[in-house]
């Protein structure tokens, strides 16, 4: 798995080459560290040289970052006593602002009140050109055709492999290092780590503070996004702690968003 990057110009040998579109190409392995450049469209030949890192967080390069919105919204529970339709109106509201990347979690809601909503969703977000996870098994994302998978922290240590193909997206809820390091291990895409601060929605859950987020980031180069007291006031002090961006389900729900 690699990210490739873009950069228009670049210094070699103390010469400076024109400016053009797409001169330089890195491309960064997780597997090493390193990162391997190509230039293309100065020289006679492509030629690759290799940039070997003794800091982390000399190049930030996560994998997939740059197909990845800077907001993830985790929509909250359907309310009993009202009708699905209004949760789909919040919805829509809330991709007119802007969200790309959506959750649905509906846990108290039955099977067939699910499959409705998820396929409401899905057309959705499909007109607002956004990608749709659910937080179900994995059989039942397929069957819904969306666009991937949220595991559980339970569900994704339960994992022995990535539970979807390659070209559906996995995301995976972690707390803790063991389950960091088991989604690096299966292959996942994204990771929310939570909760970083104190939050409404889990109120007994002790928060982890900014430090030790960082120190699970470290852990990974699979995008993370911080959840739990998180909003667009957030992003930049989350973005400074090693985070993609920020996941949220209130704060987002409003349909308050920062362009990405």
């Amino acid at each position: 798995m690699a990210s490739t990057y873009s950069f228009a110009t670049a210094v070699f040998g103390g010469t400076a080459p024109v400016v053009c579109a797409y001169l330089i190409k890195v491309t960064h392995l997780l597997t090493a560290p390193a990162f391997y450049i190509l230039t293309t469209g100065w020289l006679a030949a492509p030629v690759a040289y290799s940039i070997y890192l003794t800091k982390r967080d000399q190049i930030h390069c996560p994998s997939n970052s740059t197909k990845l919105p800077l907001t993830y919204l985790v929509t909250p529970e359907p309310p009993g006593g009202k009708p699905l339709a209004d949760f789909i109106v919040h919805l829509e509201r809330a991709l007119k602002a802007g969200i790309r990347l959506v959750q649905l979690r509906a846990k108290t809601v039955t099977a067939s009140q699910y499959a409705w909503l998820a396929e409401q969703v899905l057309t959705c977000c499909r007109r607002h050109n956004a990608r749709l996870l659910l937080n179900v098994p994995t059989d039942v994302t397929q069957a819904l055709q969306a666009d991937g998978v949220h595991l559980t922290s339970t569900r994704l240590m339960a994992c022995t492999s990535r539970p979807l193909p390659p070209g559906l997206l996995v995301s995976a809820a972690c707390h803790d290092t063991y389950q960091v390091q088991h989604a690096n291990r299966i292959g996942v895409n994204l990771l929310t780590i939570s909760p970083v601060l104190p939050t409404a929605t889990h109120t007994t859950a002790e928060p982890l503070g900014w430090p030790r987020f960082r120190e699970l980031v470290a852990l990974t180069s699979i995008p993370v996004y911080a959840l739990g007291g998180m909003s667009v006031d957030t992003l930049a002090e989350a973005r400074d702690a090693g985070a993609h961006g920020i996941a949220a389900i209130r704060a987002l729900w409003g349909g308050a968003v920062e362009k990405s």
